[in-house]
């Protein structure tokens, strides 16, 4: 994991009052649009969220119909 400075952590914060999406959070604070929840980066905004009991907003795709 990366460890997050008290800068990125207090970004993600705010961040996250504005927004809670992980894939808009994990692109501003590590300035890389090619990021998001699977990568690295944003494993480790999820664990920091969740240390601090905030739920985040993931993308989630209908299931195909047969």
């Amino acid at each position: 994991m990366i460890d997050l400075t008290q800068d990125q952590k207090e970004q993600i914060l705010n961040e996250f009052e504005k927004d809670p999406s992980i894939i808009n959070i994990t692109k501003k604070i590590f300035n890389n649009d090619r990021l998001d929840g699977r990568s690295k980066e944003g494993r480790t905004i999820i664990k920091f969220l969740s240390e601090n009991g905030l739920k985040i907003q993931t993308t989630k795709h209908l299931k195909a119909k047969d």
